[in-house]
């Protein structure tokens, strides 16, 4: 079909009768208008979209042997809204379906869907309900206009619903043998589509976009676009064993039925995945209702659910109502209790439906006991591992709300109290004296009101101090340094500063240490105890520091991490005023162990040596030399000052350093540098390799820029020294250099 431009399409269209005085209307007149007002009403139905709007809830009932579904609405995939007044009870018998066939309200023809054509049933069997027309009892007269007799026909024609009952058969679903704790479970997951759409949450572009007993059996047409799944229940022998709503109900869905939908952006910013999330979470917390309702409540969750939302709940009891044990529920699976902040429950549900469900048994599961309110029932949320907000805690967990005025008193309760805590810090200036210390704890979360938290030190380095804790997060805050002396025990403090924490995470803090006359302080400082001179601690950090600022003083470090399994460092800006007076460094990664760094897509400016990676260690004689693991150096920016050296140590000084590593990655980062009139020649390298090397060497696609007209960087802007035996060459290429 072609069209010009503002040309009207009647292709299908609504024909409403054209009245008029003097037309002679006929019945067919009236059932043309009753059909345009029928498929006008149908394009609002299908813009709502399919499922049920309230009510229509099923139970078992009668010594369950038939089922009673409550009043309600739906909407099925035609548009027609299918209302039921009442609550009413149906009977498990079939039979024929009510309608007329010369009726503008005809339902779909449902008989074929409920053969079997030689399928073995499994006793399982799913509940719709279907619209449904008949002709009144009450009557109208006849005049015989057209020639009949006159006499009396049926006045209206009813429109109603019924209700369809679909038999699953041995192709639907597998029955497991024997009477299996999980086949409720199972059944719910066929409906869901779980088996085929798990593990497709990192590549949800590729994962089906059809899936599921439903798609099935829309596909076979046994359930049409009449119908409106409401549950499904097992039916043997004559008696209702369960009904399961949830793993077919769904709420109404546009766009559901669309094509245009059901492609590969569907997983991306389609509402279904959510909405079988949210109804997934409903199943399982029925299901768990109905077993406590039987007394089976000592049961392992992995012999009765194949899966878990990513977030549940189990009630624990209150008063003589039993509930579940935790430590039976989950006996063969690994458990981790967190600690989260209460009133962020709601939204680490949201989020867990994101997530792809737990395999009881198999996943590793946090769990985090909620205190209810007074006279209600206990519970403890269960969650796939990793969507907890914070650390683990073992011993149980406090929260401590510090303010400027109190903050000294509740350091003393801090150090007397649990060993897993969290710590509020309320807005205002922290007038620090000496440092807030926290050690000796378990796991430690601190976190404050942004820049409106202020930890003002005033007579140390160290604003935050954090000793021998197993891991601590510290995040929206600020704080600064008034002072840098010279390190006590040759250790650099941090404004921030974590000694002997094996997990350190830094988010959203804004930083600032002050400047001196040497190298004596940093803005984070992560690094094991010194037990004693050239000697210290065996404890190896994972760190993560992202999305902070920093502001560095003359001649000091902004991140300084020794001794790091692990290293994150990304998307933090880091600067120090002054390019006349830059900071010593910007990112420094050191000591003897460094297995995995990344630094990525940080911003550096005024900084004589940009990003600093290297590992080493004190020894009296040679030995095998320390080498870093992997590392990748991507998107950052830096901005190196070059400065007048007088009345200044300067020693080495480059944009990055890598030295002694087995593999590494330098790519797409940008590099300024900033000369002054004393420094125009003296030589100071973009990006310098020096040390042990090994295979995979790759340098490229950075760019090496001067910002004076002093000149750029010294011997072409990249110095490589390979000490190893035989020598692996280094790919360079694409790289861009001024």
């Amino acid at each position: 079909m072609n069209n010009q431009f503002l040309d009207a399409v009647f292709v299908d269209s609504l024909q409403h009768p054209n009245f008029f005085n003097g037309r002679i209307l006929t019945a067919t007149d009236l059932r043309d208008e009753q059909a345009a007002g029928l498929k006008r009403s149908r394009y609002l139905g299908q813009a709502v979209g399919t499922g049920v709007v309230h009510g229509l809830a099923v139970t078992a009932v009668n010594g369950q042997r038939d089922l009673q579904i409550t009043a309600g609405l739906a909407v099925n995939p035609r548009g027609d809204g299918l209302s039921l007044p009442g609550t009413t009870t149906v009977e498990l018998v079939l039979t024929e379906p009510l309608g007329n066939p010369t009726s503008p309200f005809v339902p779909c023809d449902i008989a074929g869907a409920t053969k079997l054509t030689g399928k073995v049933s499994t006793g399982y069997y799913l509940l719709a309900i279907a619209s449904a027309t008949r002709l009144s009892t009450t009557m109208a007269p006849n005049s015989g206009l057209e020639g009949d007799r006159p006499g009396c026909t049926h006045r209206y024609e009813e429109v109603g619903v019924q209700f369809k009952l679909i038999p699953l058969t041995n192709d639907d679903f597998v029955v497991p043998s024997g009477s299996a704790p999980n086949t409720r479970s199972r059944l719910a997951h066929r409906c869901l589509g779980t088996d085929q759409i798990i593990g497709f949450a990192p590549d949800p572009v590729h994962a089906p976009t059809a899936y599921g007993l439903i798609d099935q059996l829309r596909t076979d047409q046994r359930l049409t676009q009449c119908d409106v799944p409401l549950a499904v229940f097992r039916f043997q022998p004559q008696t209702v064993r369960f009904v399961d709503m949830w793993a077919v109900r769904r709420p109404c869905f546009p766009n559901g039925g669309d094509e245009s939908w059901l492609n590969a952006d569907t997983a991306l910013v389609g509402r279904r995945r959510l909405i079988e999330a949210r109804a997934f979470l409903r199943q399982f917390q029925q299901q768990l209702a109905d077993l406590r309702a039987s007394g089976d409540i000592g049961i392992l969750a992995s012999q009765v659910f194949d899966y878990l939302p990513a977030a549940g709940y189990l009630p624990t009891g209150i008063g003589t109502t039993p509930g579940f044990s935790l430590s039976t529920f989950f006996a063969d699976t690994e458990l981790r209790h967190v600690a989260l902040e209460p009133t962020q429950l709601r939204a680490v549900f949201q989020r867990s439906f994101a997530f792809d469900p737990i395999r009881p048994g198999v996943d590793a599961v946090d769990v985090y006991p909620v205190l209810a309110a007074t006279g209600q029932e206990t519970y403890v949320v269960f969650l796939r591992r990793g969507l907890s907000l914070s650390g683990t805690t073992g011993g149980g967990t406090c929260t401590y709300t510090l303010n400027p005025d109190n903050w000294e008193a509740s350091l003393t309760q801090i150090a007397n109290g649990v060993a897993d805590i969290h710590i509020c810090l309320q807005p205002g200036n922290y007038a620090l004296t000496r440092p807030l210390l926290i050690q000796n704890k378990g796991h430690v979360k601190v976190t404050g009101s942004g820049f409106g938290t202020r930890l003002l030190s005033s007579n140390a380095e160290a604003a935050l101090r954090v000793e021998n804790c197993q891991s601590v997060i510290v995040r929206d805050l600020y704080a600064e340094n008034s002072t840098a002396s010279f390190p006590q025990n040759a250790r650099l403090q941090g404004t921030l500063s974590f000694y002997d924490c094996p997990q350190v995470t830094v988010e959203e803090t804004t930083l600032k240490c002050t400047g001196s006359s040497r190298k004596n302080a940093a803005c984070i400082t992560v690094s094991p105890r010194q037990v004693e001179q050239h000697q210290l601690s065996n404890v190896v950090s994972i760190v993560r520091i992202q999305r902070c600022n920093l502001e560095v003083g003359d001649r000091q470090i902004g991140i300084l991490l020794v001794n790091t399994r692990y290293t994150q460092v990304d998307n933090n800006q880091i600067l120090s005023p002054n390019p006349q007076n830059p900071a010593a460094q910007g990112i420094v990664v050191g000591g003897a162990i460094a297995e995995d760094v990344r630094v990525l897509n940080n911003s550096l400016q005024n900084m004589l040596q940009g990003i600093h990676v290297g590992v080493s260690h004190h020894e009296t004689s040679r030995g095998e030399p320390d080498r870093i693991g992997t590392l990748l150096i991507l998107g950052n920016t830096l901005h190196i000052a070059f400065p007048n050296v007088s009345g200044r140590i300067v020693k080495e000084r480059h944009g990055i350093f890598v030295g002694n590593c087995n593999s590494f990655v330098i790519e797409n980062n940008v590099l300024s540098l900033r000369r002054f009139t004393s420094t125009a020649n003296s030589p100071i390298d973009g990006i310098r390799i020096f040390g042990f090397l090994g295979r995979r060497q790759v340098i490229r696609q950075n760019h090496l820029a001067a910002a004076t007209s002093f000149g750029g960087f010294s011997r072409e802007g990249i110095h490589i020294t390979n000490l190893s035996d035989p020598i692996f060459p280094a790919l360079q290429e694409n790289n861009f250099i001024e």
